[in-house]
């Protein structure tokens, strides 16, 4: 009856028996758990339809290398610098010799994360592994199945490259050193190689060898493909540093010039100033100075003018008292205007004290 959807029936039925001391245990555990696996297999089948209709995106990934690993070192989300999926679901890692691929469902995003690379060489399935990190990361440990050996790239492709692939730069610095000795060990032994036999070389010169060049018992070595694509790389990559350097002392030389420019622009233009404010001030000066003078000669003047009316009106009176306020308005003048005259002796011009007070009295 439950496994037919009549559960208020076999309830009032399992009520009964029970009243009654009859077991139905088994009966009732065994359609429950068949009608659980039934819901649990309508759960599955709804949650597979909703991981089918979910976006799938390729994760994020960086990779680097030493002389026996290549790392891959993958982040949950469609950008290194976009936030990471930390709720993840359904993953399921593959980690074959040439080949390793990912996929992981993100929990309420509706979204799939799906990763297959087809790698260069191979590597050693059994000793590489997968580690889950707890911020929506991951990484690879791949362990080379030949050691000793630089991968110029990490995928077999060399133009298919994903473009949310990227340099893990700190592992990269990190064993740097590292390879770079191991390619100058390798270079050294390929030129410790015998070049040629020597009689072969000499039987080629003089025509005796047959068949084609590099035929015969003494072949020149062979360049090491990885070792030429490494040098090459190198080049590249020393011929753009020459090329940024010189576009950065340009750059810097352009800087510094337009620096200069601005402080001679400066510098003139408070040259300008000071001479302007120089000139004002020079213009200041003068216009006070002529006021001034202007002043003291009309002042002058009025005494000057004062003197002669009191001479004229002296002239009734003592000539002792003429005499001495002519000798006061001489030297007046002589201090004001100056005199080409020569001054009378001292005697002639002294004053006796009584005629002074008299003289100060009439003023």
């Amino acid at each position: 009856m439950m496994e037919r959807g009549f559960f208020d029936a076999a309830t009032d039925l399992i009520q009964a028996c029970v009243e009654k001391g009859v077991k139905v245990d088994n009966g009732v555990h065994r359609s429950v758990n068949m009608i659980r696996r039934k819901l649990t297999e309508a759960t599955g089948i709804l949650q597979q339809a909703k991981l089918q209709s979910s976006t799938v995106v390729a994760p994020a990934f960086e990779w680097a290398q030493s002389r026996d690993q290549v790392f891959l070192g993958v982040k949950f989300a469609h950008k290194l610098d976009a936030p990471a999926c930390i709720d993840l679901a359904d993953e399921r890692i593959e980690i074959l010799s040439k080949r390793v691929s990912l996929s992981a469902t993100c929990k309420g995003k509706h979204k799939t994360f799906h990763l297959e690379l087809e790698l260069l060489d191979e590597i050693d399935p059994d000793k590489s592994s997968w580690t889950l990190a707890s911020v929506g990361r991951g990484t690879f440990s791949l362990v080379k199945a030949e050691p000793d050996v630089r991968w110029h790239r990490l995928l077999k492709s060399a133009t298919d490259k994903p473009r949310n692939m990227h340099t893990w730069w700190q592992l990269t610095e990190k064993y740097a050193k590292e390879l770079d000795d191991l390619d100058a060990a390798k270079t050294k032994t390929s030129k410790e190689k015998p070049k040629r036999d020597g009689k072969a070389a000499e039987d080629e010169a003089n025509g005796d060898v047959q068949g084609t060049a590099g035929e015969g018992t003494g072949e020149k070595a062979e360049v090491d493909p990885v070792v030429a694509a490494q040098e090459a790389e190198r080049a590249a990559l020393q011929k753009r540093a020459k090329k940024d350097n010189k576009r950065a002392s340009k750059e810097a030389k352009k800087a510094t010039k337009a620096v200069d420019a601005e402080l001679k622009e400066k510098l003139r233009a408070l040259d300008e100033k000071h001479t302007a404010d120089r000139k004002a001030a020079e213009d200041e000066a003068k216009k006070a100075k002529d006021v001034i003078g202007e002043t003291k000669k009309k002042q002058l003047e009025q005494i000057q003018e004062h003197l002669a009316e009191a001479l004229a009106k002296l002239d009734d009176g003592t000539s002792g008292a003429s005499e001495g306020l002519l000798s006061l308005y001489e030297k007046m003048s002589d201090m004001i205007f100056g005199s080409n005259t020569p001054s009378e002796p001292k005697d002639a011009e002294a004053v006796s004290a009584s005629e002074s007070e008299s003289v100060e009295k009439e003023l």
